[in-house]
């Protein structure tokens, strides 16, 4: 049987319900950011749907603006989307760094391969061929 290695203690707390980094209201506080964004584009699609739809109809365009408002929601809220998802990524990958100078090691050696991966490998050969 493989053995695994031991949890580091940050990670015990997180999955105890605490904090990795110790700041539970500040993980809450990112959490509530993210689902921000998340109501942000939902909202300017909308917004601009119903922009649109009121300018056709005063204008008897319809759908025509409808349409355009539609997708100029869906652009704009999108863009504002991705722009706040990188800066919230470059947010997170600068305190892991922070947290781990030296990088993060694998969980095992890919050269290693336990006797369950290879059984399984020899389960998927052709019958009469050997490794």
């Amino acid at each position: 049987m493989p053995e695994f290695p031991e949890i580091p203690p940050e990670l015990r707390r997180a999955a105890a319900g605490g904090s990795a980094g110790g700041g539970g209201e500040a993980d809450r506080s990112r959490l509530w950011n993210i689902a921000g964004m998340g109501g942000e584009l939902t909202g300017a699609i909308v917004g601009m749907l119903l922009m649109g739809w009121l300018a056709d109809h005063l204008m008897k365009t319809a759908p025509t603006l409808t349409i355009a408002g539609g997708l100029i929601g869906l652009v704009g809220g999108g863009y504002n989307f991705l722009r706040r998802a990188m800066a919230l990524n470059r947010e997170e990958v600068a305190k892991l760094r922070r947290a781990h100078p030296q990088g993060l090691a694998p969980l095992h050696d890919a050269d290693e391969g336990d006797e369950a991966d290879r059984d399984r490998g020899a389960d998927q050969r052709e019958p009469g061929r050997s490794p």
